[in-house]
């Protein structure tokens, strides 16, 4: 992937973001598609579904409203309470009776539907109509179911019963278990209702001559099918499928077709309706619109790779251009410079370039100025070798004339001189040990006590602090700092001590006078204010800073201060040793 060039890459990630984009535009908009042609067929089939389940809901509650009436009729419940010696004795005036009642009651109904209505006690079967489902017997399947429904409406498919039914008469029963007034059972009622009822609730009813259409009872027996002989549907597989399915819709494949199974259940009758209806025209619609669009995808693919490589040519010429500008000025003409693009971010991006060739060009002048001024101080620097030298002679020759004369402080202050001359000229290290350092401090101690005052100046080390590394000419400030201000109104010269102490890894040394001490502001004034002095020019401020530019922000120099008393400065510094010391 390293070695691939950028105008491959480029061309490589806008081509797979095209074709996913594009793809996952087509695919989304395809199952969409689907789904939207899926979801207006099963509207429409369940619409009609619910609009024939109201009808047959309405037809079904005339048969239910004809049961009440005939189960709480007084006539009808007196002769089912009679024994059996008096409903043998009065059999022809009860069954009379009973005729004359339900053709009063049914005259408002659909009576062409009904093929038989039986009114049975234990003792006697009461029919009426009889043009199919006698029954002759008091206990049998019906009696059974109604019991179990215990005075319920119940609805029997009867084609498991062909004794209550007669040849070319189809049938479905509507019956209900007839109990008195003290709630004991004294018989049932059972209406026999032709399947042509379906036919004639439902004909003006808007049917997709394309589907079939069952209606199926909470048992799962088929209470009526309308088949489209087109449709190869083994009823068995669809009543198991429509068990298990207690959605309102699903798709099935039976006999190699694809079906959309719509499904209503009515609360009122527990039947459910059922359409079934073949996608395979739909499916086939689908595909030939998905054909067209992979079609559609690969034109604009096509289209896509050819604008692609003009937008990458228009990136990758100018940066091929700005690198040939780049190896000819690598092979020493820097007088070249990259052209302006059309492009906002190329002709920056030019802009800036020449912008750098412009300040290469002025920093490499500026360095050759620097080496000629370089080489000039090199010249000065090899001269002034020759100073510290000259000093160090006629100091020297200074001494031994002392010597001579006897004169022995003299010979000793030409040796403290001498000593810091050497520490600070020729001595070119950064970090001295603390007791070089301490000596030097020493030297500098006595010429200040022969200058100014008669001070006293004591050291000491604390264990193992002499040879850890401190910054050089670190305390000559600090101390000449004590005498010129701190000790300058003392009588008897005062007093300066040095201590140095190791605290794990921190070596903290610190000076402290007895002299008249500085308030708070005076320490402020002089952390903050570079005051100098006249050996080196180093103030305390710039002591502290040189510590925390060497060692970091957390050393340094802490001084506490009590006016009339004395002053103490503290130096914090890492605790360095020399390899070794």
């Amino acid at each position: 992937m390293k070695n691939i060039s950028l105008k491959v890459r480029l061309i490589s990630t806008f081509l797979v973001l095209l074709i996913i984009s594009t793809g996952a535009l087509l695919l989304t908009t395809q199952i969409e598609y689907s789904r939207q042609m899926i979801d207006e067929l099963y509207d429409a089939e369940f619409n009609s579904l619910k609009a024939r389940s109201l009808i047959l809901d309405e037809g079904i509650r005339q048969y239910d409203e004809l049961s009440v009436q005939l189960f709480s009729d007084k006539d009808i419940r007196q002769v089912l309470r009679l024994n059996a010696y008096d409903a043998q004795k009065e059999y022809a005036r009860n069954l009379s009776m009973i005729k004359d009642k339900l053709k009063r009651t049914t005259s408002y109904m659909y009576s062409s539907d009904i093929t038989s209505v039986v009114i049975a006690s234990p003792h006697k079967i009461y029919t009426f109509f009889d043009l199919g489902g006698d029954i002759t017997s008091y206990e049998n399947d019906f009696y059974y179911r109604l019991k179990e429904e215990k005075g319920r409406l119940v609805i029997f498919d009867t084609a498991a019963y062909p004794h209550v039914r007669k040849p070319n008469i189809s049938t479905f029963a509507i019956g209900r278990l007839i109990v008195g007034d003290d709630m004991k059972e004294v018989g049932y009622e059972v209406i026999f209702v032709t399947v042509d009822f379906f036919e004639r609730m439902i004909r003006n009813q808007d049917v997709n001559a394309e589907s079939s259409y069952y209606i199926v009872a909470d048992d799962g027996g088929m209470m009526y099918s309308r088949v489209n002989e087109k449709l190869k549907v083994d009823d068995a597989v669809l009543t198991e499928q429509i068990r298990k399915n207690d959605t309102s819709y699903f798709l099935t494949e039976m006999n190699g077709q694809s079906l959309l199974v719509s499904q209503y259940h009515s609360g009122y009758t527990d039947w459910t309706h059922v359409s079934v209806i073949a996608l395979n025209d739909i499916i086939l619609g689908i595909k030939k619109t998905i054909w067209r669009s992979i079609w559609i995808f690969l034109f604009i693919i096509t289209i896509g790779i050819f604008m692609i490589q003009l937008i990458v040519k228009s990136i990758t010429r100018p940066l091929s251009d700005m690198r040939d500008v780049m190896m000819q000025i690598s092979d020493g003409d820097i007088s070249l410079r990259v052209p302006d693009y059309p492009i906002p971010d190329l002709r920056n991006l030019s802009k800036y370039f020449n912008i750098m060739l412009d300040r290469i060009i002025l920093l490499m002048n500026e360095n050759q100025k620097k080496q000629e001024e370089l080489k000039q101080v090199e010249f000065q620097m090899l001269q002034a070798q020759i100073n510290p030298h000259f000093l160090y002679n006629t100091l020297n020759s200074v001494r031994w004339l002392a010597i001579f004369n006897g004169q022995e402080q003299i010979k000793q202050q030409i040796d403290n001189l001498t000593a810091l001359l050497r520490s600070a000229i020729s001595d070119s290290r950064m970090e001295v040990l603390l007791k070089e350092e301490m000596h030097v401090l020493r030297c500098y101690g006595e010429i200040m006590r022969l200058r100014y005052y008669n001070f006293k100046l004591e050291t000491d080390f604390g264990e193992g602090t002499e040879n850890c590394l401190v910054p050089k000419f670190i305390l000559q400030p600090i101390v000449e700092n004590a005498v010129l201000h701190g000790l300058s109104d003392s009588t008897d010269g005062g007093c300066i001590r040095v201590r140095s102490v190791k605290n794990g890894r921190i070596l903290t040394v610190s000076v402290e006078d007895n002299g008249k001490g500085m308030t708070e502001g005076q320490i402020e004034d002089c952390m903050h204010r570079d005051n100098g002095n006249r050996f080196n020019h180093i103030g305390i401020m710039n002591v502290n800073q040189r510590i925390q530019l060497m060692y970091g922000g957390k050393y340094g120099i802490a001084i506490h201060s009590v006016p009339g008393q004395g002053t103490e400065v503290s130096i914090s510094f890492p605790v360095k040793e020399e390899e070794n010391g």
